[in-house]
């Protein structure tokens, strides 16, 4: 556990490291070019970019982990299988511990993944950019008509968002399917393949939502 914990630090610093140093060196560059403001407006839009892919993505994670918590717990949807739940192999220590571990667990995992998700995002800052501050060409497309501009800078602006909320629904799918599991409301083994309802109903409705971002 110590060496994991000494790996992880080590790890993160490693990381933190060569961030520090490549800020500076763009940092250097730019300024030996003249023009510091250009520099700022690239951090200051990753920044942002960073921010809200952050909070959008935790929040929709964390909703659907504690969605999935409270209608497992829930005294009404309790699958009749769960008084049998022991014999599927989870130790009973950890069924003791699941119920009071889960809320933590849930944020913490929403935390750490839309960490990475908006991470990820970051490099999409001159789409957004380029978004915001578009110009119309003037020249409209023979085929649907659209201005130029739109397939520049609207389009690759809705195909990342499109690409981020299938990713959200992705992983918002994974997280309350983990939390079924752990309840006992869902289990795949080589002997038996089984959801209720209460997952059942969960897993259509992000479905529908696939639907309609794909729509």
């Amino acid at each position: 556990m110590g060496l994991a914990i000494i790996g992880a630090v080590l790890a993160v610093w490693l990381i933190l490291l060569g961030l520090t140093g490549e800020f500076l060196v763009d940092w250097l560059w730019f300024s030996a070019l003249g023009y510091p403001g250009v520099f700022w407006i690239t951090v200051f839009a990753q920044a942002k970019v960073f921010l809200a892919v952050f909070l959008l993505t935790g929040v929709i994670l964390w909703v659907n982990g504690w969605v999935a918590y409270r209608r497992a717990c829930s005294p009404w949807v309790q699958p009749a299988e769960h008084a049998a739940w022991q014999s599927t192999g989870k130790p009973t220590d950890l069924i003791e511990l699941l119920p009071h571990r889960l809320p933590f667990a849930i944020a913490a995992a929403a935390g750490l993944l839309a960490m990475i998700v908006a991470w990820a995002e970051v490099q999409n800052w001159s789409v957004f950019l380029t978004f915001l501050y578009q110009l119309p060409y003037s020249v409209h497309e023979p085929v649907f008509g659209k201005d130029i501009s739109f397939y520049l800078f609207s389009l690759p602006a809705a195909v990342a968002i499109k690409n981020w909320m299938l990713l959200t629904l992705l992983l918002s799918a994974l997280i309350a399917g983990a939390v079924y599991w752990a309840q006992g409301h869902l289990e795949f083994s080589a002997q038996r393949r089984w959801l209720s309802a209460t997952a059942i109903a969960h897993g259509s409705v992000l479905l529908g939502f696939y639907f309609v971002v794909k729509a």
